[in-house]
């Protein structure tokens, strides 16, 4: 095993994840998995990972690790202002980081979800092919939990492809506005057409209740 780094500060919640665990939903076992699995498959290209390989996700406010040994990492998805060693990081550009540097995260900028990958993966408790941690049944990841001041990221050992230059223009734009795609469902009898005209035409705010599973949202 090859300890990459140590968890300083783990941020609000930071947890190991890759691509999930699909098809298994008639069983009771939901995706899990990168909430935003774009992003993160193409900040492991940029590394040469697969886009299965695991890494960190990091929800709104990111952690700070210290390298145990040299390697390569990548980020993506939300902007959270990562600084190496104080140096200033671009998202979907690979950088080598030596043992004793410190790679620190702060508050997204946009967005909710960040991602950090290591070149050749993370370990983490396989349960059903999969490392992503899923939080209300304690599986995967460290224990099934998020990760915690004093934590040892622990490489997988994939064996890396060559890095990829990711064009800007397939990088996801992440806004504070979206527009969201909706269809009718077996509710929608239940309101008559003035509401349900208003249902797709008004405007929605993500309220507070939301997780990894969903999120509910306000309007008029």
């Amino acid at each position: 095993m090859t300890a990459i780094a140590e968890i300083l500060k783990p941020g609000l919640m930071t947890t190991i994840q890759d691509l999930g665990r699909p098809g298994l939903r008639h069983q009771g076992v939901p995706l899990s998995g990168a909430a935003d699995p774009v992003s993160f498959a193409l900040a492991n290209a940029a590394i040469g990972n697969k886009a299965t390989a695991a890494g960190l996700e990091c929800t709104l406010k990111g952690p700070s690790l210290r390298f145990k040994a040299s390697g390569s990492f990548a980020l993506g998805g939300a902007d959270m202002k990562a600084h190496l060693n104080g140096n200033a990081l671009q998202l979907y550009t690979p950088y080598d980081a030596q043992a004793d540097d410190e790679l620190v995260l702060g508050a997204a900028q946009t967005g909710a979800r960040g991602y950090i990958v290591f070149q050749g993966g993370l370990q983490g408790d396989d349960f059903l092919g999969s490392a992503s941690t899923y939080l209300p049944a304690k599986l995967g990841g460290i224990n099934g939990r998020m990760l915690a001041a004093g934590d040892t990221l622990i490489s997988a050992g994939m064996r890396p492809a060559a890095r990829r230059d990711i064009p800007t223009t397939l990088c996801p734009v992440i806004a504070h506005d979206f527009f969201l795609r909706a269809l009718p469902g077996l509710e929608s009898a239940q309101l008559g057409a003035t509401e349900l005209a208003r249902f797709f035409s008004c405007g929605w705010t993500a309220g507070r209740r939301a997780d990894r599973m969903g999120l509910q949202l306000e309007g008029a």
